[in-house]
């Protein structure tokens, strides 16, 4: 990690810890330990942590994988079976945010939205502003209700709201996707992808 990183990390880790019911105040990470021995200085009582948060870990797509940027990476599957964990997962940062957990889309007119931007990476910084004006022209209002949105601007109480009311949700592969995790079940994922690239 470079001091880029550092501070790129220092601002985006705030937003999450609502997810884990907890402040930027009562938050320590690894780097920020501190180690206070209690009692007789000849004696050791340690006390490794008072309170800790659990996080998505291995819920996530790859477990110890690349991203899926090497052929290999596709040799073997992680998160098969494994729905009802994500569910459980989504419940939990929902009712963490104050939220309800819609137990399917909101509708008619059912929303598909848009998470524009959702990157920075090259072949992924995508507005979908053709994808938005076909959807348009052919839904009605009564049908569909489209929504764009660039997910940065917005809370992560605000993210999860909208999200968890959506029929279908476009993205573009990468971190900005992560939002999806608040999809209810019956909704419908639409990845965008570049067809080249990776590190192969």
């Amino acid at each position: 990690w470079n001091n880029r990183r550092t501070r790129e990390c220092a601002e985006m880790w705030p937003k999450f810890l609502p997810l884990m019911r907890m402040t930027n105040e009562s938050f320590r990470s690894s780097q920020q330990s501190v180690f206070e021995p209690v009692g007789d200085s000849r004696r050791s009582r340690y006390v490794c942590a008072p309170s800790g948060a659990a996080g998505i870990g291995q819920l996530t797509d790859h477990g110890l994988k690349l991203h899926g940027w090497e052929s290999e990476d596709y040799q073997t599957t992680f998160n098969t079976g494994r729905g009802p964990e994500l569910l459980a997962f989504r419940s939990y940062l929902l009712q963490n945010l104050g939220l309800p957990v819609p137990s399917k889309p909101v509708g008619p007119p059912f929303k598909v939205l848009f998470s524009t931007f959702s990157s920075s990476t090259k072949g992924r910084v995508k507005g979908f502003g053709k994808q938005i004006e076909l959807l348009k022209k052919n839904f009605t209002g009564a049908e569909l209700s489209i929504k764009s949105q660039r997910m940065t601007r917005l809370t992560l109480k605000e993210q999860g709201r909208m999200t968890s009311e959506a029929a279908v949700f476009v993205t573009t592969t990468g971190g900005g996707a992560v939002t999806c995790t608040f999809l209810p079940p019956g909704a419908t994922l639409i990845l965008f992808y570049e067809a080249t690239g990776g590190l192969s």
